[in-house]
This record gives C-alpha cells, structure tokens and sequence, in this order.
C-alpha cells in the first residue's frame, strides 16, 4: 500500500500545513509549505511573517540567511528542500520555544 502524504493547502486568507520534521542537530522546524506556494502570499525577504505554529501566534522575520538575524533569533527561510523552515540562528528552534513535530502550521497572507 502507499500512502499519499498531505500537502500544503493555500485559501484566501494562507497557507495551512504542518511541520514534518526537525533539522537535526539544529532543531529547525521543518514544514511541508513549498517555497512557491510560500511566494504567492506576498513577502519579500526582510517581511515579518504573521503565523500559528499549534495554536500559538508568532511574528519572525522572512530572511534569505542566517547571517540576516542576530545570533539567538528567530527566522522564517527556505530550507534546501525549497520548503519553508523556522529556526534560531546559532540555536536550537524546538527547544527554544518547546515544539516538535508534528504540529499543524498555518502563515497567514501578507497584510
């Protein structure tokens, strides 16, 4: 039997999807939001994203790299899998702010 893994689902209002992993040893969460469903949103690098991780609100940075935030913040970038991914620069993401997969994750649309 195979299984269809769940994808992304983008709506009016965002994307809602969830984190399917951790970025080990790093503890970046890792979503199933591709980076192309991400774009249609409206941000550009340097924007703060507005978003639920559970049912918790967050506000992060959309930066192109680490070295954009300072050590021990948090940012919203897209990972080699050209998914999105939150971390902590220099630091470990789950631990920080105690999530782990999997949780769901919803980015609203850019205001």
């Amino acid at each position: 039997m195979r299984l269809a893994p769940k994808t992304a689902t983008v709506d009016p209002n965002g994307i809602s999807g969830d984190v399917i992993g951790l970025d080990d040893p790093f503890g970046s969460l890792i979503s199933d939001i591709r980076a192309e469903d991400f774009r249609k949103l409206g941000y550009v690098y340097g924007d703060t994203v507005a978003l639920k991780i559970g049912q918790k609100p967050y506000s992060f940075p959309f930066e192109k790299t680490f070295g954009d935030v300072a050590v021990g913040k948090p940012l919203v970038y897209f990972d080699s899998r050209g998914r999105v991914a939150i971390a902590v620069n220099q630091g470990d993401f789950s631990k920080v702010y105690t999530i782990s997969p999997p949780v769901p994750i919803f980015v609203a649309r850019k205001k």
